[in-house]
């Protein structure tokens, strides 16, 4: 009989006993800015940019016929003057390098037209596209993606930070992104996985999975939690980071053990108890999580100190953690 796969199991049942809903006319402590969907539509403008780009580059590439093993990877970069150029080539992992075979430029901002220069031998990348190519296969080591053909666009932050989507499909020039397999960020120095968010991959494992597979999702119920409209998505985001609801993936083809079957990819700092916040350098857990719903606000007294129900429901949340971690052969 075949072995189901249960992917991003979590126990809940525990986390939603802990303490009495506090009704619906509690005050949301935490504050949005700005929304969720200003910033899913920013960077989906930003993205339907990107992949513009790359399919205009990619035709005029197809044209003077490459060679494909000169191509494995290529990074797309915005010039000063609004103009981007796409880069083909390959990565240079000793010298952390990326070598570039082909270079696509843009005629003229906005232009359909792309003029492809050609080098005889790969030449070096300024820093920015081989630090973009590193963010990049790191991004990939972390995406395992199913057997479909998938897009990526690497974007540099402010912060430094590196955010990479997966696309599971060529967007036709005019719209904007219907669907974001992954995104997944990582740090400044190119070499470790911040933050990793995938929804389209694990609905194809498990529907591409010989038998039975089991999918849970974490939403929240806005009036009975007493979270604001606009936040689902960063509360979430929010019962991953602080371990409240972790995301886990059982694969039984990967192995004869729990260890090889069961992976924590996507947690934050999956190797520690709590997760430490880089920017503030807080380090958030449960009871941060329920500071953040009106059906918790009673179990906090004036000062802000948690109940013992909440303290009880903190241990569980800790325990059940440890446990994952153990399982996982993390611990």
């Amino acid at each position: 009989m075949t072995q189901p796969s249960t992917i991003r199991i979590a126990l809940v049942g525990v986390l939603l006993a802990a303490a009495p809903a506090a009704g619906v006319a509690q005050e949301v402590q935490r504050v949005a800015a700005p929304s969720t969907v200003q910033r899913s539509a920013a960077e989906g403008r930003r993205l339907a940019e990107q992949n513009f780009a790359l399919r205009q580059a990619l035709r005029a590439l197809e044209r003077i016929g490459p060679e494909p093993s000169r191509v494995t990877l290529y990074i797309t970069q915005k010039q000063d003057d609004e103009r981007w150029r796409v880069y083909f080539g390959s990565l240079d992992f000793a010298r952390r390098q990326f070598r570039v075979a082909y270079m696509a430029a843009q005629a003229a901002p906005g232009s359909e037209e792309f003029v492809v220069t050609s080098y005889p031998e790969d030449v070096p990348a300024n820093e920015f596209v081989s630090r973009a190519a590193m963010a990049l296969m790191t991004a990939l080591n972390a995406f395992e993606p199913p057997r479909l053909t998938f897009f990526p666009h690497v974007f540099h932050e402010s912060d430094g930070r590196w955010v990479t989507y997966f696309l599971p499909e060529m967007v036709p020039p005019g719209r904007m992104p219907q669907q974001v397999d992954s995104r997944i960020v990582v740090s400044p120095d190119t070499r470790r996985v911040l933050e990793s968010t995938r929804f389209y991959a694990e609905i194809s494992f498990s529907v591409e999975f010989d038998g039975p597979a089991v999918v849970v999702c974490y939403t929240t119920c806005q009036p009975e939690h007493g979270v604001a409209d606009n936040m689902a998505t960063d509360q979430a985001r929010l019962a991953v980071d602080t371990r409240t609801f972790p995301l886990l993936q059982y694969d039984p083809r990967k192995g004869d053990t729990i260890r090889k079957r069961l992976s924590l990819q996507g947690n934050p700092a999956k190797d520690d108890d709590w997760y430490t916040v880089r920017k503030t350098n807080e380090t958030i857990d449960f009871i941060t999580f329920a500071r953040t719903e009106g059906r918790f606000a009673k179990n906090f007294d004036a000062d802000g100190n948690p109940s013992a129900a909440l303290m009880a429901g903190q241990a569980d949340r800790l325990a059940n953690w440890h446990i994952l971690q153990e399982m996982a052969g993390l611990r």
